[in-house]
């Protein structure tokens, strides 16, 4: 296949979009930082996992092991975890 049919296919709007998403995450973690405890602001970003988790429990349809379950809840709990402690 050609180069330029391949580059002429790529959705744009797509990719314009999810720079936009990628791009307001990173201002948003930086503001976090500056804002708070680099500390806490880390691990509540690492659950970040559970939101894709959870869209892809959504509109994939996919299904968790229960290794992935423990995972999910331990990074739900540690997160608690932070604000109580």
């Amino acid at each position: 296949m050609d180069v330029r049919k391949k580059v002429i296919n790529i959705p744009y709007k797509l990719v314009f979009g999810m720079a936009l998403v990628d791009t307001a995450g990173f201002t948003a973690y930086n503001f976090a930082v500056t804002k708070y405890e680099v500390s806490y602001v880390t691990a509540i970003v690492a659950g970040s996992s559970l939101v894709t988790i959870l869209l892809a429990y959504i509109f994939l349809k996919e299904r968790l092991k229960l290794l992935q379950k423990i995972g999910a809840v331990m990074v739900v709990f540690g997160i608690i975890g932070l604000q109580l402690g």
